[in-house]
């Protein structure tokens, strides 16, 4: 009967551990990045999240996802002129936008002003990324672009 007591006060640690104090039901789901609009002279240009970090009411998520071109390969490019200009529209204004190019297993990422990211000149297939930062978050989109002259 004594082996019995501390099984029961171990439990009961471990019980008493699990409640983090907060009123959220551990089903609610917490919110998404908010999602861009991203256009390319009045077209629009599909993309996929990629990863991102958000929290709110004192709960977060972090999501990592597979490298932009395994995550795009489905998406058709959209066709594009040389140094084309993209526009990137949020509803939720980011603090921070930057955008780059996935070339060489990386991006080397630009802060983007007046909403704009200039396209490359050379004709070819390529994969952008945009990241936006929140105070309670950020996250990253990537897209696919095919520069045709």
């Amino acid at each position: 009967m004594n082996n019995i007591y501390p099984l029961f006060l171990a439990l009961l640690l471990l019980c008493g551990c699990q409640f983090d104090g907060s009123t959220n039901h551990p089903n609610e789901s917490i919110s998404l990045p908010p999602m861009p609009t991203l256009t390319i002279q009045e077209k629009n240009v599909p993309f996929k999240m990629g990863t991102y970090s958000w929290s709110e009411n004192g709960r977060g998520i972090v999501s990592d996802s597979v490298d932009p071109p395994e995550l795009v390969k489905d998406l058709e490019p959209v066709t594009v002129h040389p140094n084309a200009k993209l526009h990137v529209g949020f509803g939720d204004k980011p603090l921070v936008i930057k955008a780059g190019l996935w070339e060489n297993d990386g991006v080397e990422f630009k802060d983007i002003s007046d909403h704009t990211f200039t396209l490359p000149e050379d004709d070819g297939v390529y994969i952008g990324v945009i990241y936006a930062s929140w105070p309670v978050g950020d996250a990253t989109f990537v897209f696919k672009i095919h520069v045709r002259k």
